[in-house]
């Protein structure tokens, strides 16, 4: 495709915030985390987590919030998630 003069061969597409709101997705799976385990998802903690990444952020959970899983195996329940999220 040409578009001014110049051949375009690929474009990247940022849709997160356009047609896809992962805001919303993630403060359920949050939520949901926490009422799986009888708990109300603490004060804070969404703005605790969110620049720690998917590996920090269980880490962080883990250690503030006594859950007996792994890292692995909450990274793994938020992806799963988050992917039946986006799935339904």
């Amino acid at each position: 495709m040409n578009i001014k003069g110049f051949e375009i061969k690929a474009c990247i597409f940022d849709l997160d915030g356009t047609i896809l709101d992962s805001c919303s997705v993630w403060a359920d799976v949050d939520r949901n985390f926490f009422r799986k385990r009888g708990r109300e998802i603490p004060e804070g903690y969404a703005k605790a987590i969110t620049p720690l990444g998917l590996e920090k952020s269980a880490e962080y959970t883990k250690k503030n919030y006594g859950i007996i899983e792994s890292e692995e195996e909450i990274i793994r329940e938020w992806l799963d998630d988050v992917s039946d999220a986006y799935h339904t």
